[in-house]
């Protein structure tokens, strides 16, 4: 994720995405080919089959290694979904069943884009998405 220029740091590891830190940012997108994308937006990776609004377990440190204790993953409380790429604008609202992530469909031309995908929390305050998949339909 690309910082704004008043954003200092962005979640860059598992710790601070678990922990829930929150920032703002786009990401760079690339659309090879006109047509319609799916745009999805998780707070876990979409390999851990967990929710958005799910929490995760910690992780034990494995002795004689050098893999430290993993805090657990925080709940968050994310109400609303938006994308924002190429003139497209969506809000999404995040029900409780909402699973792993949650799409937009969007059509864009062949270029290059910077895409903002954010969750809003319980008090309104939008945040970067902490995974997004991009992929042609």
């Amino acid at each position: 994720m690309h910082m704004d220029d008043e954003i200092k740091l962005v979640p860059w590891n598992q710790r601070q995405v678990r922990e829930g830190m929150k920032s703002q940012g786009w990401f760079a997108v690339e659309a090879t080919q006109t047509g319609t994308y799916k745009i999805t937006l998780m707070r876990w990776p979409p390999e851990s089959n967990k929710g958005i609004l799910e929490g995760i377990p910690g992780i034990h440190s494995l002795p004689g290694t050098t893999v430290e204790k993993v805090p657990e993953g925080l709940a968050l409380e994310i109400k609303e979904a938006i994308v924002s790429i190429g003139g497209f604008k969506e809000i999404k609202t995040v029900a409780a069943d909402v699973g792993a992530g949650i799409s937009f469909e969007v059509p864009l031309e062949a270029g290059e884009y910077p895409l903002r995908a954010s969750f809003v929390d319980g008090t309104g305050e939008p945040f970067a998405a902490y995974y997004v998949k991009v992929e042609k339909i």
